[in-house]
């Protein structure tokens, strides 16, 4: 088949009591124009692999393989507002300063054999060359007769096609209640909302440097990037927001939002195996049948949103999941009748998701070097909780 087995807790949630909010707190983005944030997005899956096998016509043959599979994905964005009204960017400027998704495997099969390998996954997005980093700027404009935003690269040097699934929104806007809200009020998350909470901004369209197969197989979704695997209507059994009052941090006033999801998706990815295919496998006497990974998840994370600055200033999410990979194909081996014949590979562990919105850190000049003013995060770091600019 051409293919080789493929292989998997960290951050603890822990709430923090809220000082009393005053009734009727009103979550609302509405910065000045010409506000800039930088925004930093930080997703890191921990996975062991639970099971692994083979099947012949139904039949399951398990796989002694054993190991651990660990992705992290940063994306970083300067979001400069050129217009905000009714509580959303009508204007936005986007620049993308980093998009990539590192992982890596270490497995074995038995004692004796050990293997390793590493993958990185890259964005057109952030185009990197011996010159440098390209940071390409994307503008948003908020079109209200569609209810959604029109969007188009600054300088037109990238495929008009890539800006498909990007999205403006990277202010949590799905987590804010419409109106004044008062202690323990609770509602429900929109199912075709929850991508946006996972993977604010949209799909930054993430691709593997190689063709190796660990490195396509974080492309089909293990420890991948949610915005491309997570689809506009996962399976929901639990996805609420309770709002918990308010919290002094870093002498700023930050609303406080619990939000707890429990979820299951199911993608057919097999179009997206079919042109991924390596050239051994194009060379293989068999035809594809499907390639589908199953996901689940069950989590808790929490939104702090500035009052003052009224903006998102943090936002932290871990949990538990599961992936689950199965490809089939029906082959035929030295003239006999045709099989079908599959590999199943079962992975389970830790998420954990950061978030964090800061003004840009100030230039040399004006604060000593390696330091951000107070409130503010250096580069490529997460802002501290509670830390916001506006």
């Amino acid at each position: 088949m051409g293919l080789v087995p493929l292989f998997l807790a960290g951050f603890v949630f822990v709430p923090v009591a809220a000082s009393a909010g005053k009734a009727g707190d009103t979550l609302r983005l509405q910065v000045p124009a010409g506000t800039q944030l930088v925004k930093t997005l930080n997703v890191k899956h921990e996975l062991q692999v639970l099971s692994m096998g083979m099947t012949r016509d139904g039949a399951y043959i398990p796989d002694t393989t054993g190991g651990w599979v660990t992705t992290e994905q940063t994306t970083r964005v300067l979001d400069r507002y050129e217009e905000v009204a009714d509580g959303r960017p009508t204007r936005l400027l986007r620049t993308f300063q980093e998009a990539t998704n590192r992982g890596r495997l270490d497995a074995s099969r038995d004692t004796k054999t050990k293997a390793s390998e590493q993958n990185v996954s890259d964005s057109p997005f952030v185009q990197k060359s011996k010159e440098g980093i390209l940071e390409r700027n994307v503008r948003f404009t908020w079109v209200p007769s569609e209810q959604g935003w029109g969007r188009h690269f600054e300088v037109n040097d990238c495929e008009e096609s890539y800006l498909m699934d990007l999205d403006a929104d990277m202010d949590y806007l799905a987590l804010v209640p419409a109106g004044p809200v008062e202690i323990g009020a609770t509602w429900d998350l929109a199912p075709e909302r929850i991508r946006s909470v996972l993977a604010p901004g949209g799909n930054v369209l993430l691709t593997p440097r190689s063709g190796a197969l660990f490195g396509r197989a974080m492309e089909l979704g293990l420890g991948g990037d949610y915005a491309d695997f997570l689809s506009s209507q996962p399976s929901v059994e639990i996805a609420t927001c309770t709002y918990k009052g308010v919290r002094e941090a870093h002498s700023r006033r930050m609303a406080v939002v619990e939000v707890r999801l429990k979820l299951s998706e199911l993608a057919d990815r097999t179009e997206l195996y079919y042109t991924a295919r390596s050239k051994e496998e194009k060379r293989e006497a068999g035809t594809l049948l499907s390639a589908t990974v199953s996901y689940t998840l069950d989590g808790s994370g929490e939104l702090l949103w500035d009052l003052e600055a009224q903006h998102a200033a943090s936002f932290k999410f871990s949990g538990q999941e599961t992936f689950a990979l199965e490809v089939n194909k029906e082959v035929s081996i030295g003239g006999n009748k045709p099989m079908v014949v599959g590999q199943r590979s079962q992975f389970g562990g830790h998420v954990s998701l950061e978030f964090g919105a800061a003004a840009p850190a100030a230039p040399p000049s004006a604060a000593p070097s390696g330091e951000a003013p107070p409130g503010e995060a250096p580069p490529g770091e997460v802002p501290k909780e509670g830390a916001a600019g506006g």
